[in-house]
């Protein structure tokens, strides 16, 4: 594709998509606005990150596929994996649902701890590089061949 890619934001669409590019650009650079925390915590620039989230498992697959260590990384950070029929209590409008083993299982995980380990495990790319506290203000434009030069 090109000798450089720059991705521009760094949570887990930006991660993700730096990690694709980095089979196929000599050098990725990430530009994330805020400061990146080490670990899963908190920060402004993510959203819901205070919500619980549910990942099915074709989302944890994917993520497995693009981040090798994914699942093992965030259980070992607290995530759970649970079972849809029998782990939850779900009232339904006239009673509770009665509680059976579904098929469908998902890991219950923060935000912050999916992008963190996306984080630490895109670091392992030695051609890919994430650049906090570095707002883009605009594009730098070219005229032959047309297209974007820069940020």
């Amino acid at each position: 594709m090109g000798a450089t890619a720059i991705v521009m934001g760094g949570s887990l669409a930006g991660l993700s998509a730096a990690r694709a590019l980095a089979e196929r650009c000599e050098r990725v650079v990430v530009l994330e606005r805020d400061e990146l925390p080490q670990a899963a915590v908190d920060r402004a620039g993510l959203p819901q990150g205070r919500h619980i989230h549910a990942m099915l498992e074709r989302g944890r697959q994917e993520l497995e596929r693009l981040f090798p260590g994914f699942d093992a990384f965030v259980r070992m950070h607290g995530a759970l994996e649970l079972n849809f029929g029998t782990d939850f209590a779900v009232l339904r409008q006239t009673a509770w649902q009665r509680r059976l083993p579904y098929r469908l299982r998902g890991l219950f995980l923060s935000r912050p701890l999916v992008d963190a380990a996306a984080r630490t495990l895109l670091s392992a790319h030695p051609n890919v590089t994430v650049r906090p506290r570095a707002e883009v203000v605009g594009l730098v434009m070219r005229d032959d061949p047309p297209g974007v030069a820069g940020v």
